[in-house]
């Protein structure tokens, strides 16, 4: 059953973020230079239904839902898909930024091995991509040194529905780009805060967290796995105590920004929600400024609960630039062969912005998708 925290319950506001219905409007905010791509498929077919839902598109869509709910009073719905997926297009934009310390880790062969899915006789038109990445996962998961990986890097949760299941294993392949090159054969052949899931969904989250450290002694990567952990514990905790003081208080320091009236000076953001920015697209671990750093810039007449940190539990987390908060898309392409001509396709998969629900449009939720685009 979901838990509903409530953490200020006296105050709800209304969105004032402009929605689109059309999925070239959304991939254009969510993944800007794949915008001028034609569109072959996409997970969207629902925003040209009258009742579909309203979606904000923002580059990443955990993170600018979580942080626009915050600003504008807006109740917010988190599953643990969301979350996790936030999390595993961070661990996808890390592995491939060290794909080569963690090539012996994941893969035996050099290079990229190319993985063949043969989806015919289906056109480019009519293929289920649902089926094509299935399959295609679980030819990469097999040939991988431990299979095992894919399983904790795709967990099934009580709300996984089939596209959280298809971008999670989308961001996957996204993970695995460095080491895999991917076709698709077609063409003629023979025939509030309101946590979804089960309290046991986000316990899975974090132990799925924990395994990251198999990767390697990365510093780095164990600093994010005890950042993760402190937000998961409290998110678990949310189900046991959905009342408790101390857990409302963690809904309430989610993100924080400070220094947007310095004109042109450093607009930071810290709060927990920073745990989810760890990793930019080239695998880079996010710029973290010092105490000495925001002092200087935020000056010294600034109070300093302006710039202070955020400690639960004994971890402080980071603050950075309020504009450097990293995409939660990935991509990767994809070869198709059609008899004897070859076209050029990718994949965009991730969180793609905020979906807007409710009578009043006061409820909010990141919003999952993907799609394939013809890569002229």
């Amino acid at each position: 059953m979901p838990t509903v925290i409530r953490p200020q319950p006296s105050k709800v506001g209304h969105n004032q973020d402009q929605a689109f219905r059309t999925s070239k409007e959304l991939i254009t905010s969510a993944s800007y230079k794949h915008a001028r791509l034609p569109i072959l498929h996409s997970s969207f077919a629902d925003l040209e239904a009258e009742s579909s839902p309203n979606v904000v598109p923002h580059e990443n869509g955990f993170v600018h839902t979580v942080l626009r709910a915050f600003q504008q009073d807006l109740h917010l719905e988190l599953r643990p898909d969301d979350v996790w997926l936030a999390i595993l297009s961070q661990l996808s934009f890390f592995i491939n930024g060290h794909s080569e310390e963690l090539r012996s880790f994941f893969v035996r062969h050099e290079g990229r091995k190319i993985i063949a899915v043969d989806m015919r006789p289906h056109t480019l038109n009519d293929v289920d991509i649902d089926m094509f990445i299935e399959r295609l996962k679980i030819q990469v998961q097999g040939e991988l040194n431990n299979p095992a990986v894919a399983e904790w890097m795709l967990p099934h949760f009580s709300t996984t529905t089939q596209i959280d299941a298809t971008v999670a294993a989308m961001v996957f392949l996204g993970s695995m780009k460095e080491f895999f090159e991917y076709h698709m054969m077609i063409g003629c052949g023979f025939p509030s805060v309101t946590l979804h899931g089960t309290r046991e969904d986000w316990e899975l989250i974090r132990q799925c967290v924990s395994r990251f450290t198999d990767l390697g002694g990365f510093q780095e990567l164990r600093e994010w796995v005890a950042y993760l952990d402190c937000v998961l514990m409290y998110m678990v905790a949310g189900f046991d105590q959905p009342d408790a003081p101390e857990v409302k208080d963690f809904w309430m320091r989610a993100a924080h920004t400070a220094g947007q009236r310095a004109s042109g000076g450093l607009v930071t953001l810290s709060g927990w929600l920073t745990a989810f920015c760890m990793w930019q697209g080239d695998g880079t671990r996010t710029y973290a400024f010092s105490d000495e750093e925001i002092k200087r810039e935020l000056g010294a007449g600034t109070n300093p609960e302006e710039w202070a940190r955020l400690e639960l539990s004994g971890i402080t987390f980071p603050i950075i630039g309020r504009y450097r908060i990293p995409g939660a898309t990935v991509n990767f392409p994809v070869l198709v062969l059609d008899g004897f001509t070859e076209e050029k396709t990718v994949i965009v998969a991730g969180l793609i912005g905020m979906e807007v629900g409710g009578t009043e449009l006061s409820v909010v939720k990141p919003r999952p998708g993907w799609w394939l685009l013809h890569d002229k």
